[in-house]
């Protein structure tokens, strides 16, 4: 990688250190040059709308998250997940009208979106998604996870979600829950698995 491209985005890397805390800089600093790395070998100006800066944002970023939470999935606020929801619709909008490819950095300057921001949020999307962590809020207090567990919620059968509710709200076990519904363990367990990936593909969709 040029000199050249190191310098000049040094500012870049050491001002996203500070969105850290608890976590040595120069651990932090490291990798953020592995981020910018990463983006340069992928970055093609021929294709990209981009400027290089804004394109090595979220490269940079995750490098430095992943570094500082030990790979664990970053937790996505509804407001992020809106503006994620928001660039994937208009890019296929973008595309039915168009009939063809259209880049997400095509889709963020016709909403005037700060592309860099949306490749962090992308890097945070792309991580696994834990619905057991999302559904276990018995002892948080976080109003975003609350307001994104019960949209997920909406896309459940009325059995389905009795099954989430005894089993998450009412902290029963599988053979409490079958009790309390009339239906067999062996049901319920199906019922609660077939639930979890339900809520994981509105979490991620």
């Amino acid at each position: 990688m040029p000199e050249e491209i190191v310098l000049e985005n040094e500012r870049l890397i050491y001002g996203l250190t500070k969105n850290f805390y608890g976590v040595d800089r120069e651990d932090l600093i490291q990798a953020g040059y592995l981020g910018l790395t990463k983006a340069y070998h992928n970055y093609d100006s021929n294709r990209s709308n981009a400027k290089f800066s804004t394109y090595a944002y979220g490269f940079i970023y995750g490098e430095m998250y992943e570094a500082a939470t030990g790979n664990r999935p970053l937790r996505v606020r509804k407001p992020e997940l809106k503006l994620y929801k928001g660039v994937l619709k208009t890019k296929e909008l973008l595309e039915n009208k168009y009939d063809r490819d259209v880049s997400y950095e095509e889709a963020c300057a016709f909403l005037k979106v700060d592309f860099g921001v949306f490749m962090s949020i992308l890097n945070a999307m792309s991580a696994s998604v834990s619905v057991d962590e999302t559904l276990n809020l018995s002892n948080k207090d976080n109003t975003d996870e609350k307001l994104l567990l019960r949209e997920s919620l909406n896309a459940l059968t009325p059995i389905e979600k009795e099954v989430i509710e005894k089993r998450y709200m009412d902290d029963l076990s599988q053979e409490e829950a079958a009790k309390v519904l009339s239906l067999s363990q062996v049901k319920v367990s199906r019922l609660e698995k077939s639930s979890k990936e339900k809520m994981k593909k509105f979490i991620m969709s």
